[in-house]
């Protein structure tokens, strides 16, 4: 009887289901059948050899001892423990109390298969129906022992108590073998509830770190090749007006459209292999920046400068990924965008975060005004990438605009208190500055 039993209780041969860890009475179900059958065998044994009984009653304690042992066999064999319905494993309890008292009345001998009769009740029945069986084998033991005319009353009690006494004590045992396999089984469903839910976990851990890694690419794609693109087609736009019109300017324009397609390759080729960005190969974060500002300068003969204020220092990398590629959207956008004359990207290193400033002079724009309706394909994901990379640093950003008074963003990033090391190639404590005037 698998499971819980209708009474609440667990039946005690039970198992965990087909192939699953069995309970301390199944696992010594060959204990129990082979101690069945010795005490049979030693019970008939004693009670033919050691009484003087006529042959036909010793034939009948014969017939009886092999008629219990068959019952016994046939019902073993059907492995009624492991049935859902507990109508078997009453149907065998009922005649095994029926062919034992039968054989006790032949001969006194058989009182000692009471060792088996206790622990096969409680291993077939549910603990409740097992108990009452129990309480019912042990009135049928005393009312046989006040049958006993040989004992005087007082042998007669006290061979009823100690029944009593023994039958109290296997109870209790069954109680506490009992309440161990249930600890069990539900130690067991915790366990099984426990790997479940680290399965689920995993597999959603899994699914989460594909989006992660999903909305990375995108980022770094938007970042990266679709700036260099946009640089690009700018740039040819520029250089076939300049043709148009006869302009020398035309050469220029091309040449700068040839070095961003190389940028945009090498860009391409570390993404693919997962490396840092280009401008961080070889140069400081500041030094990154300031060929932003020179690209922008060259290419839209605006006045545009990289200054760096604080002490500077390596930041962690994600924190300088990220500001680097900010302010690469940043840029994008005034180029796209701002008509601006004049551009200034300040860095500045404090003690526990970093700022970036990106101010221009542009025509500015109404900030409620840009919804999130945009698709990426009309270059609405920049502000949002933005926003993505602050908030999974832990940085906060501020966006000041009107139509007419450009443009200002302010990024905050917090550096986990970086060790002040003048970066390779910093200009110090001081402000630096580095531009090209139109």
């Amino acid at each position: 009887m698998a499971g819980r039993d209708q009474t609440g209780g667990r039946g005690p041969g039970a198992t965990a289901g087909p192939g699953g860890p069995r309970d301390a009475w199944e696992r010594g179900r060959w204990i129990w059948d082979a101690g069945f059958y010795l005490v049979l065998a030693l019970a008939t044994v004693v009670g033919v050899a050691g009484e003087r009984q006529p042959p036909r009653e010793r034939l009948l304690t014969v017939a009886l001892a092999v008629a219990l042992a068959g019952w016994h066999a046939g019902f073993t064999r059907l492995r009624v423990s492991e049935q859902q319905s507990i109508a078997g494993p009453l149907i065998y309890v009922v005649g095994l109390y029926a062919l034992w008292f039968a054989l006790l009345s032949t001969n006194l001998a058989f009182f000692f298969m009471l060792w088996v009769l206790y622990p096969w009740t409680f291993r077939l029945l549910p603990l409740r129906v097992a108990i009452g069986a129990a309480l019912v084998l042990t009135a049928l033991t005393i009312a046989r022992q006040f049958t006993i005319t040989e004992m005087s009353v007082g042998e007669q009690a006290a061979n009823a108590a100690y029944a009593v006494v023994a039958a109290t004590a296997g109870i209790l045992l069954a109680i506490w073998i009992n309440r161990i396999i249930n600890q069990s089984a539900e130690r067991k469903e915790l366990i099984d509830q426990l790997t479940a839910t680290r399965r689920e976990l995993a597999v959603a851990e899994r699914q989460a770190g594909m989006l992660e890694e999903r909305q990375r690419l995108a980022r770094e794609i938007h970042d990266t090749l679709a700036q260099g693109f946009t640089s690009i087609v700018l740039l040819l736009q520029a250089a076939e007006a300049a043709w148009a019109s006869g302009s020398s300017d035309a050469r220029r324009h091309l040449e700068e459209a040839r070095r961003t397609a190389g940028e945009n390759l090498a860009e391409a080729r570390q993404l693919v292999w997962a490396l840092q960005p280009e401008p961080l190969g070889d140069a400081s974060l500041g030094e990154a920046l300031a060929r932003l500002t020179d690209r922008l300068a060259e290419e839209q003969q605006v006045e545009a400068a990289t200054r760096i204020t604080g002490t500077p220092r390596p930041l962690p990398t994600p924190t300088e990924v990220a500001l680097l590629r900010i302010t690469q959207e940043a840029l994008t956008n005034v180029r796209r965008h701002a008509h601006a004359g004049r551009v200034t990207v300040t860095l500045s290193y404090m003690d526990d975060v970093a700022v970036l400033d990106v101010q221009d002079d542009g025509v500015g724009f109404d900030p409620r005004a840009t919804g999130q309706a945009a698709r990426p394909e009309e270059g609405g994901f920049g502000l949002a990438a933005i926003r993505q990379r602050v908030d999974r640093l832990g940085g906060s950003l501020v966006l000041e605009s009107a139509p007419g008074a450009g443009t200002t963003l302010v990024v905050e990033l917090p550096v986990d208190g970086a060790a002040v090391v003048p970066a390779a190639g910093a200009a110090g404590p001081h402000d630096q500055e580095k531009g090209v005037a139109p």
